[in-house]
């Protein structure tokens, strides 16, 4: 039999009932299926279509979802038929019987079903032909075919079609043989005039008698009769007077199955379109209801192994515009009326989609609501509601807002709230869908409004751009990767950013996860969770685009030495056993967390790839280094370790943050962390290091008692040292150093520190303040710093004194 394009739809939803029913397997158990009652019926005519299964296994359920054009049928009713109907057998799943199933249009759903057996006629179902043409009426699964709790039974779907033609004038029986002998006698005496018209003559009797032609003239043909001339018509042959194009590829929603926008509707379309059923992607919501539901999957079924559309010939994408303003706009506060500014826009596009970018400065954004407004059209959304209520009171506590909306996003803005300034930044879903513009034309004037619901808090609205049917943003990707938080005993270091420029060279330290965090008697690298875990390394991984088309995002390692897990404590793993993994996005960004088990190096790789052919479209990437090194600054008496530094006399948290951002593992203590004979936190985290975390190195640096505490541990270290095991010192380093023999001890520590390599010294003797260090013997850099305000609480900030100790430091010491 040839495969006619009736045939070949029944063939495609075959294929796609069939693959997602059974995983691929072809092996029928069951065969539902849809039989006309009358092959052909006229427009405006009802017309019955029996549902029938063949039942080949004892026990199976399920359901299905009729699909079909509404702008050619009308579904009226579904009678059961009375053997059936009352059996109960026949169930909605998780309610009564058939007759109650819920109330979706076209769905039709049974439970379990047990002693039955060959064709059984289960339901007759009433439509009404509203158009001319053939209307195909298809089926897919609604509920999985199977006995409760056992495993499904692949059931096949087999639609049909309709053959529905104009209503013909009714004529006498004299009247009517009277136009047919007439057209003949004219056939034949045209025959006989020009024989080489015969055919075209007598095919226009025939048509006359029996084709069905659409209604259209030379100059203004509109095929599928949605009110869209064929010239200007995105998807030609099925109706949709809405023109709407989800990813602005000139290809109409109803006829764009193509979701790679790879020119075919393939498998690869087919994965997309389950992974994004029953949510609201709007390329997948091919019938724009709001879901990706079953009547999209019948849509889709129709056009699997073909290729997107048709559309009209000279239809690129459709034309777009970006316009913009800068208001600068005080918002007034505790004010219902709220700020409005307006935007006269004078290009008539045709809204296809819109995206709109809003910019505010507001020290509550949660008090706020924006909404747009076509003043010509009077269609209005609510872009923004108060975000943050009514899970809190007062909406989120959060400063400013930089936010995309677009029915393209997929976080709702009600749930933005971030810690960071804005607190709202990103894209978003409005609180109201923008399809509400679809159809009608920009043109005109264009008003955002913000309103401010409660007094003391203020702002001003910046700037807010639309985006008439911007053509779909390219994915892009990038990692921002941060430096090591210090040991849960130090004080802590920000969490702060790798610079782009770092981010190869020197790259990303990371500590070896040798020791025991959570003091379990575990290793922490062989420890599948560990509450407390501080020496991961937090990657943030961003993307412009949540859900791509055509791509997917990929986090691929070059070497096991690391690995990588969903949280900061280990809770499961993303890059363990397996070399690669596919990411997927809620919202545009979201942190990993990075280990290193055993140490090494190893690159991360941030990869765009092709669903066509894996090709890498782009990448970003992060090189990681295991620290070999320990940095420690250690303040004098009463100071207290701050990030940002902050006082007068911080040149200790200075010089730790500049090795931090400078990829050393830097420390910071303050000095009573450690005992007059070098015991301590600060040694234990020495030794900590040096036995489990691969450390080799140690550089001490101190201020005051800070600067005695260095040699206090210099000089427990090295009377442990064979019980500790192998490191150096390759840096030490004196600022007006006290001994610390006890909190009043006030004499200058003039010893240089055991085991030392290269020793820096730099003191004061200013008449101003009664503590000084002094000259120490033995030292490579032995300075006096002098000046007309440098005392014991100004030294550490002296430009001589920073620069000394950290290019000094950075010369000498391995990462």
């Amino acid at each position: 039999m040839p495969k006619t394009p009736a045939r070949r739809t029944l063939l495609k939803g075959l294929l796609v009932a069939v693959l997602l029913l059974s995983g691929g397997s072809v092996q029928a158990q069951n065969l539902l299926y849809l039989e006309p009652l009358a092959d052909i019926v006229e427009s405006g005519q009802s017309f019955e279509v029996a549902l029938k299964m063949t039942f080949d296994s004892p026990s199976t359920g399920g359901g299905v979802v009729l699909a079909y054009d509404p702008n050619l049928l009308s579904l009226d009713d579904v009678t059961f038929t009375p053997d059936l109907s009352g059996d109960e057998d026949f169930q909605c799943p998780g309610s009564g019987p058939l007759v109650s199933c819920p109330n979706t249009p076209g769905l039709v759903a049974f439970g379990s079903v047990s002693g039955l057996s060959g064709a059984q006629t289960v339901a007759i179902l009433v439509f009404t032909s509203l158009s001319t043409g053939t209307a195909g009426i298809d089926m897919t699964p609604a509920y999985a075919f199977g006995a409760p709790g056992g495993a499904e039974l692949p059931v096949l779907l087999q639609g049909t079609s309709v053959t529905m033609t104009p209503s013909v004038p009714f004529l006498s029986l004299g009247g009517s043989s009277a136009l047919v002998l007439g057209m003949l006698l004219t056939a034949i005496w045209t025959v006989r005039k020009q024989k080489r018209t015969a055919g075209l003559i007598g095919s226009g009797i025939a048509c006359l008698l029996v084709c069905v032609t659409p209604v259209e003239t030379a100059f203004a043909a509109d095929s599928d009769l949605d009110g869209v001339l064929d010239a200007v018509d995105n998807c030609t042959l099925i109706a949709n007077p809405s023109q709407q194009d989800s990813d602005a590829d000139g290809y109409g929603n109803l006829c764009d199955a193509d979701l790679d926008n790879d020119d075919d509707v393939d498998l690869a379309d087919l994965d997309l379109f389950k992974a994004r059923f029953f949510g609201s992607n709007p390329s997948a919501d091919l019938n724009g209801s709001g879901t990706v539901d079953f009547i999209d999957l019948g849509y889709f079924s129709t056009q699997l192994g073909g290729a997107p559309g048709p559309t009209c010939a000279t239809c690129p994408p459709g034309p777009s515009g970006q316009y913009s303003s800068t208001p600068d706009l005080a918002i007034p506060d505790g004010d219902s009326m709220g700020a409005s500014d307006a935007q006269e826009i004078d290009e008539a596009i045709t809204i296809s989609t819109l995206t709109v970018a809003v910019s505010i400065t507001h020290s509550w954004v949660g008090d706020l609501t924006v909404i747009l407004t076509h003043e010509e059209t009077g269609t209005s959304v609510v872009l923004m509601d108060r975000p943050g209520e009514p899970a809190s009171a007062f909406g989120c506590s959060g400063e400013d807002i930089d936010a995309t909306f677009s029915d393209q996003a997929t976080s709702p803005v009600e749930e933005a709230c971030g810690t960071g300034t804005p607190s709202i930044e990103g894209a978003f879903t409005a609180e109201d869908s923008l399809t509400v513009f679809a159809g009608e034309s920009s043109a005109g004037t264009w008003t955002l409004t913000v309103r401010d619901a409660n007094s003391i808090d203020s702002g001003t609205l910046d700037e807010w751009s639309l985006g008439v049917n911007s053509p779909p943003e390219e994915p892009a990707v990038t990692m921002t990767a941060f430096r090591p938080q210090s040991e849960a005993y130090g004080d802590p270091l920000l969490r702060r950013a790798v610079a782009e420029g770092d981010k190869l060279d020197p790259g990303v330290g990371i500590r070896i996860n040798g020791d025991d965090d959570d003091d379990d008697g575990i290793a922490d690298n062989e420890d599948e969770s560990v509450i407390g875990e501080n020496d991961l390394i937090e990657v943030e991984l961003s993307v412009n685009v949540t859900e791509p088309s055509g791509v997917e995002y990929v986090l691929r390692r070059d070497n096991p030495s690391l690995r990588v897990w969903s949280t900061a404590n280990k809770e499961q793993a993303l890059l363990h056993n397996n070399d690669e993994m596919t990411i997927s996005f809620s919202s545009p960004n979201r942190s990993v967390w990075v280990e290193s088990p055993d140490g090494g190096e190893g690159e991360l790789y941030f990869e765009i790839r092709s669903l066509t052919n894996g090709a890498i479209e782009t990448s970003d990437t992060l090189a990681f280094f295991s620290f070999s090194s320990l940095v420690i600054g250690l303040h004098g008496e009463f100071q207290f370790p701050t990030d940002p530094p902050f006082g007068p006399n911080e040149g200790i948290s200075v010089l730790a943050v500049r090795l931090h951002q400078n990829a050393f593992d830097s420390h910071m203590y303050m000095e009573n962390e450690v005992e007059s004979d070098g015991s301590g936190s600060v040694y234990d985290e020495i030794v900590s290091a040096i036995q489990n975390r691969g450390v080799t190195e140690v550089a001490l640096y101190g201020f005051s008692h800070g600067g005695g505490s260095v040699y206090d541990l210099s000089e427990r270290l090295e009377a442990n040292r064979e019980a500790i095991g192998d490191f150096t010192m390759p840096f030490t380093g004196y600022i007006d150093s006290v001994e610390n023999d006890s909190d009043t001890d006030l004499d200058p520590e003039v010893r240089l520190p055991v085991g030392t390599e290269y020793h820096v010294n730099y003191y004061q003797a200013s008449p101003l303040w009664l503590i000084w260090g002094d000259s120490v013997m033995g030292a490579d850099v032995d300075e006096l710093v002098s000046g007309l305000f440098v005392t014991h609480i100004t030294i550490t900030n002296q430009s001589i004194v920073q620069d000394g100790i950290y290019d000094r430091l950075v010369e000498r010491m391995s990462r």
